[in-house]
């Protein structure tokens, strides 16, 4: 007996909802996230591009590559940390049915993001106009996919 097609349509559209959302959500998190550490970037992306602040003088020589260029502002500036470890540490983590958390687990990542004792705050993760406005389009995308199989 072949499965009713619209119960077939019914059944992806829940499982889209239950399962894909929460991961499309977190996928495009991150991406927006890591995108703020780009050259050029620099910044956290709400409605409007929300600049960080400028390096004091003595952290920009300390920056300063050896060829003289600089990495961007919140690529470490020792050897060891010069390999962007903030930015490639954010990932996400779904709550089944409920909720995406991003995480970081390098220690002063919230430093950085909130600005707390004395450093500059530089935002690099948090609610954002433009990334609700991008994953809405990746849903409505993915949906639009499910339902062209009518």
């Amino acid at each position: 007996m072949q499965p009713n097609p619209f119960e077939a349509l019914t059944n992806r559209i829940r499982e889209f909802v239950q399962e894909d959302v929460l991961t499309i959500a977190g996928t495009e998190g991150i991406k927006q996230f890591r995108h703020h550490f780009q050259k050029g970037v620099e910044g956290f992306e709400d409605d409007t591009l929300e600049k960080w602040a400028e390096l004091k003088p003595a952290t920009l020589e300390k920056k300063r590559r050896g060829n003289g260029s600089m990495p961007p502002i919140l690529t470490g500036v020792d050897g060891a940390s010069n390999s962007g470890q903030l930015r490639d540490s954010l990932r996400f983590e779904v709550v089944p049915g409920t909720e995406v958390r991003f995480i970081t687990d390098v220690p002063y990542a919230q430093r950085h993001n909130e600005g707390l004792n004395g450093m500059p705050k530089r935002p690099f993760m948090g609610p954002s106009a433009t990334l609700d406005r991008k994953i809405a389009e990746k849903i409505d995308r993915e949906l639009h996919q499910i339902l062209s199989t009518i």
